[in-house]
């Protein structure tokens, strides 16, 4: 597992979102005005269209580059400040779009995503179950799958994939979700069958990669974990969630086979560098790696980083302290095989599962 430690079961996952002032839109979920809003290059071809919520990579004054996750993407790409919406206006915007035109399941759909942000997942369900009345989508039945989740029901949101399945028989992004729901509750084993056969289904699709990597990783298969997320960043060189993934293994796993802390260092800095060096999860990948490459002051140095951010230090500090003893020690971190230890299989961890719309 991702951060699951024999001597520590950590608490609830983290938000990979940047901490933002005001002003900023590094970070920021923000949504089109319009539906298949053009995605552009820097140099103003159209590289895609922006129909749902996307991330902000950077501010470029009058555009934004921003992550646009919905398959068969990711797409980066610009748009305009005035093309778009952030998440905190946005309920309230598409609220005016729904009553301007009670058949706009466009804004349904997107009024769903930013009421599931603000933790309203009933309202979001609701959303749905409109949308799907007008218009019983497969594509609907998944983004309510992933509220029902959000909530916490399980069953309900594998219902609604197993719809989608029905409608749209070998719907890769239904399989792969489906799977993390499935692997929430502890079937490991038929949630990969579902990555699996999301791969078959779209081999460029990089998310099943991303979770079939981590369910191999969490049972001790650490070689075919390795596989799957160098193919993911293979099919998304530009997540920083997948160098962080892959450098987190190739720094810690006991298996010195697959361990490269070379690697791990260059794959760690690269994903800092890409979120600013904002995201602690990923200041502690690099600090494993720092140790796996034998600067311990280094490793010390990020480590105490990490435990300077008072949220991630309440929910994961027990490990993060370890860590930190070790490198103070000179030592680097192991993660210890689930093959070579009982390990509560409905543990949670500080790395979420991939799902998708």
């Amino acid at each position: 597992m991702r951060r699951l430690l024999v001597f520590v079961l950590v608490g609830l996952t983290p938000s990979f979102a940047c901490a933002t002032g005001p002003g900023e839109w590094a970070g920021q979920m923000v949504f089109p005005v319009k539906d298949r809003l053009p995605l552009r290059d820097a140099v103003g071809k159209n590289i895609g269209e922006f129909s749902y919520s996307g991330t902000v990579v950077r501010d470029l004054g009058e555009w934004l580059e921003i992550r646009h996750v919905i398959h068969p993407g990711p797409y980066i790409g610009q748009v305009k400040k005035s093309e778009v919406v952030r998440v905190a206006d946005a309920e309230k915007f598409f609220s005016e779009k729904i009553k301007a035109d009670g058949k706009d399941t466009w804004a349904y759909r997107n009024r769903a995503v930013a009421r599931v942000f603000h933790k309203d997942n009933d309202g979001a369900i609701e959303d749905l179950t409109a949308a799907i009345g007008l218009d019983p989508h497969s594509a609907l039945y998944v983004e309510r799958g992933r509220a029902r989740r959000a909530k916490g029901d399980v069953d309900g949101a594998i219902k609604d994939y197993e719809e989608a399945l029905r409608l749209e028989p070998g719907y890769s992004v239904a399989l792969n979700n489906r799977g993390v729901a499935l692997e929430s509750q502890g079937k490991f084993d038929a949630a990969l069958e579902d990555y699996t056969a999301a791969i078959k289904s779209d081999p460029k699709y990089s998310t099943p990669w991303r979770n079939r990597a981590l369910v191999h990783q969490r049972k001790g298969d650490y070689d075919l974990a390795a596989q799957d997320f160098t193919e993911a960043g293979r099919l998304d060189p530009t997540s920083p969630l997948l160098m962080d993934d892959l450098a987190w293994l190739l720094a810690t796993c006991p298996d010195t086979i697959v361990r490269d802390g070379k690697r791990a260092l260059e794959l760690a800095k690269k994903a800092c560098d890409l979120t600013g060096f904002r995201e602690t999860l990923m200041l502690e990948t690099l600090a494993a790696a720092y140790a796996e490459t034998g600067d311990f002051a280094k490793a010390t140095e990020y480590q105490r980083k990490v435990l300077g951010d008072r949220e991630y230090e309440k929910k994961f500090g027990a490990g993060a302290r370890e860590k930190l003893k070790l490198y103070e020690s000179e030592k680097a971190f192991r993660t210890v095989s689930p093959k070579a230890v009982v390990v509560d299989p409905n543990a949670p961890t500080a790395k979420p599962r991939s799902e998708q719309k």
